[in-house]
């Protein structure tokens, strides 16, 4: 799974994906037909609002952009053990959560 904003760059470039690489034929189309599901911040989304035009169009996957964040902080930590953990400092879990018992789910696919 990717996270955006956690792998694009200051100006939500990701070029850096594909540098000193040739991708082998079929690479692309292969994760364009098994990601069932794209979480989005509202960053990147401002840089994409149709996602019609990724990936050539070929992406049919359910693109949903992460609209609320909850800070992580010592006094909550326990609503998130999971991100307090992994040190992460603003918290998708109950996010995650809603999207797949709302009908989001993947199915068989992966979630990108």
């Amino acid at each position: 799974m990717s996270l955006d904003g956690f792998v694009a760059g200051p100006n939500h470039e990701m070029d850096w994906m594909m540098t000193g690489i040739s991708p082998k034929p079929g690479l692309i189309e292969g994760y364009v037909a098994t990601t069932g599901a794209v979480l989005g911040g509202w960053r990147g989304w401002d840089h994409f609002p149709d996602p019609r035009i990724v990936y050539g169009g070929a992406d049919t996957a359910r693109t949903v952009t992460l609209r609320e964040r909850r800070r992580i902080t010592a006094s909550n930590s326990a609503a998130c053990s999971f991100c307090w953990a992994l040190s992460v400092h603003e918290c998708l879990c109950a996010f995650v959560e809603d999207f797949f018992h709302e009908g989001g789910r993947a199915g068989d696919s992966d979630a990108g």
